[in-house]
């Protein structure tokens, strides 16, 4: 990630996300998956960030993505199950989040402000 990362506590997950997607500017989001048997993959490449939240009853972080197919728009979700860690890294020209999930699966959302 680039920059220094800071962890967010898990007890301030849900405010902090909800503080966040609260007043979103606009962030084109790349979500790539780290680890595992998948090694390394890009689940989406700069869709429209709308959302993200923790569930706390779930234990689940979902990502809101706002896609497009064949010129019709779409509601896209990335889900992380059971989250065990969450950094936050800030850049100049936007921000990424690290999830770590109970299996050691990293998840790397990058978002790049866009005018």
């Amino acid at each position: 990630m680039a920059g220094e990362a800071r962890d967010i506590p898990r007890e301030q997950w849900q405010q902090h996300f909800d503080d966040f997607s609260r007043d979103l500017p606009g962030y084109a989001a790349t979500i790539e998956i780290l680890g595992g048997e998948l090694g390394a993959e890009t689940e989406a490449d700069r869709p429209r960030l709308t959302t993200i939240t923790y569930d706390g009853k779930d234990d689940i972080l979902v990502i809101g993505l706002d896609g497009t197919a064949d010129d019709v728009a779409e509601d896209l979700e990335h889900i992380v199950y059971a989250p065990r860690r969450i950094t936050v890294a800030e850049s100049e020209n936007g921000l990424a989040f690290e999830i770590e999930d109970a299996e050691s699966t990293r998840t790397v959302v990058r978002l790049d402000r866009v005018g």
